[in-house]
């Protein structure tokens, strides 16, 4: 299951929201940021705070992901987080995900996320998992 249970997910929530950086108005974390580049900083009395710009209620859920500023963090064992970094490491600097390769991004993501994905052919759906698998463990 890529999810949180909702316990963890309400706790995330409440700490988001108790949090100066939260807008109440979008229920995000800063500012929405859906058309500027990720990454961008922003700046918030002279301290320079990098923030997601996400909307709260759906990133909470999320297990992989963590808060910007690591008031909460994902819930992607260590084991798995180095799995992820080793495969991602394998394909990196490659053009496209290969066949071979597909295999064991499955696998480390079924695994990482409890789910049951099934292999595929499709060269966005592969570029789709590997953009998951970064984001679990770079957020």
């Amino acid at each position: 299951m890529i999810f949180v249970n909702d316990i963890e997910k309400k706790r995330r929530l409440s700490i988001c929201k108790a949090c100066k950086y939260y807008k109440e108005e979008t229920n995000t974390c800063g500012t929405f940021r859906a058309i500027k580049p990720k990454g961008d900083t922003i700046t918030y009395r002279k301290k320079k705070v990098n923030l997601c710009g996400c909307i709260m209620p759906l990133k909470t859920k999320f297990k992989g992901v963590s808060c910007p500023i690591n008031k909460w963090k994902g819930t992607i064992s260590k084991e798995d987080t180095k799995l992820i970094k080793e495969v991602l490491k394998e394909i990196e600097g490659k053009q496209a995900v290969t066949a071979e390769n597909s295999k064991t991004l499955l696998d480390v993501y079924n695994k990482a996320f409890g789910t049951n994905k099934k292999y595929t052919s499709c060269s966005n759906c592969r570029r789709s998992i590997v953009e998951e698998l970064k984001n679990s463990i770079y957020e």
